[in-house]
């Protein structure tokens, strides 16, 4: 099940959460882990003006991106200790949909 994650570092990151126990420590195994990122485009009629450009003729749209977690890694899973892991949330569809179609759910 794709669940995503906010880490104490402030990283959210999405992949399959699978608990783990490894000599007596709780743990999360997370395969193909990746960070949630957006990034803002403000568009306007002008961009050559967009400081003299009333605020309500800029549109702001986010777009989601994703990055490997940890990019220089052969590994496609790692084992994340709980005290790693702020909470566990449903992300949204889009984002989730989104991350399935790039990556696969398994």
């Amino acid at each position: 099940m794709i669940k995503a994650a906010k880490l104490i570092t402030g990283e959210h990151i999405i992949g399959q959460f699978k608990v783990t126990n490894n000599e007596g420590i709780n743990s999360y195994m997370v395969i193909n882990p990746y960070t949630i990122d957006f990034y803002e485009v403000s568009t306007t009629d002008d961009l050559q003006f967009l400081s003299e450009t009333p605020k309500e003729d800029i549109k702001v749209t986010n777009h989601v991106y994703f990055e490997k977690w940890i990019p220089y890694s052969k590994d496609n899973f790692f084992i994340v200790d709980y005290e790693m892991i702020v909470t566990f949330y449903d992300p949204l569809d889009e984002i989730k949909d989104s991350y399935i179609k790039k990556f696969g759910d398994n």
